[in-house]
């Protein structure tokens, strides 16, 4: 047991899984899925229970401004594009 927990074994000091790069990559998979959702529902190949409402897709659309609205800025972006 001792040579598993070995630096640079998974488990062990130094090595392993990482939480920072696995949240990371997590969200930037719920991201993909998110926009290949989007870019199937744009085409009308998705059935509509996956649309929800409306109303609540208006509702969801000002919350989303809301949020970018009131972020607090990003230090590192340059606002000039």
């Amino acid at each position: 047991m001792g040579d598993r927990l070995a630096a640079g074994q998974p488990g062990g000091p130094g090595g392993g899984l990482q939480p920072a790069k696995f949240r990371a990559s997590a969200e930037a998979r719920i991201k993909l899925d998110a926009v290949w959702l989007a870019k199937l529902t744009e085409k009308g190949l998705l059935r509509p229970r996956f649309v929800p409402p409306r109303l609540i897709r208006v509702l969801r659309d000002y919350t989303r401004l809301r949020r970018d609205l009131t972020a607090e800025p990003e230090f590192g972006h340059s606002l000039s594009a």
